[in-house]
């Protein structure tokens, strides 16, 4: 991580594109103002920096990391490289990638140990099973958020998240259902929540709702999260929905419905090239239909 720097983000970005700072400038502002803005003699308001990144092509977010980031595309990857590795639960590779990134100076942060230590607790329950240590960890990476203490993150969320899972493994389903409490209100009243998080929050609750013989409340968070993914366009989570809901209607002993979602589930399988996936929900189905 490195101190941040607007101007040289914005003259990074307009460089890589052959722009001129007069050409930047044209019908936003003074050429000799975007020259102040990159020698960092001068913060471009809200507007200007929408405006300016309107003329660069990318989101004012984007120039916003670029700034918090000495080398924002490599953080990019490490992020990305880190949700394939939790996507596929290969916690294993996920605990070495952690141990080679924590000695990166990118990761100093407050911001960068929160993230570090969030992966820490993750790897501290699935690799060696000590769910002692993954909650102290997890509490820990939430002691150093950088929120005020009524807004929340989203690597705060995704902590709030993993704690609930862990609790749920380990049957704290009371401890687990407070935080759900709070997760859920959250989705709903969160300014720019990442509807990929949104989407595991409500599958896990979705889980945590099963345990605990709440089978109505588990159906309707299902269909809400259905929701967050159609709405984004996204298959994202959809298959694990449908799946879900197949289970909770057959705990319902009604076969018909869950051999619908089932059905459902195995066509999200089948895009997702999911075959593990697809292997248990033939089974399923096999049985449904001896149901019927």
């Amino acid at each position: 991580m490195n101190d941040f720097n607007i101007g040289f983000a914005i003259k990074n970005i307009r460089l890589r594109y052959g722009l001129t700072q007069g050409e930047l400038a044209h019908e936003i502002c003074d050429q000799t103002l975007i020259s102040r803005i990159e020698k960092g003699l001068v913060i471009p308001s809200s507007f200007l920096l929408m405006k300016i990144s309107e003329r660069l092509g990318v989101d004012a977010n984007y120039i916003i990391n670029f700034a918090k980031y000495n080398n924002f595309e490599y953080v990019n990857e490490v992020i990305y490289q880190v949700e394939v590795l939790l996507r596929n639960k290969s916690f294993e590779d996920l605990q070495s990638f952690i141990r080679a990134e924590k000695a990166n100076p990118y990761f100093k942060s407050q911001q960068g140990e929160q993230y570090l230590l969030w992966l820490e607790g993750i790897c501290a329950f699935h690799v060696t099973g000590d769910s002692k240590r993954a909650i102290n960890l997890l509490k820990e990476a939430f002691s150093k958020r950088g929120t005020a203490k009524k807004s929340q993150s989203d690597i705060d969320l995704s902590i709030m998240n993993s704690l609930c899972i862990i609790y749920g493994e380990e049957k704290k389903y009371n401890e687990a259902m407070t935080i759900y409490e709070e997760l859920f209100y959250e989705i709903d009243t969160h300014p720019s929540l990442n509807f990929k998080l949104k989407a595991k929050i409500l599958y896990n609750y979705s889980k945590i709702l099963i345990n605990i013989q709440s089978l109505s409340a588990s159906i309707d968070v299902c269909n809400k999260g259905i929701k967050v993914s159609k709405a984004n366009d996204s298959i994202y989570l959809l298959g694990n929905f449908y799946y879900q809901l197949s289970y909770i209607y057959s705990l319902l002993d009604k076969p018909k419905e869950s051999l619908k979602y089932l059905e459902l589930a195995m066509v999200m399988f089948d895009v997702e090239n999911r075959p593990d996936l697809m292997e248990i929900a033939k089974c399923k189905k096999e049985k449904l239909l001896t149901q019927i």
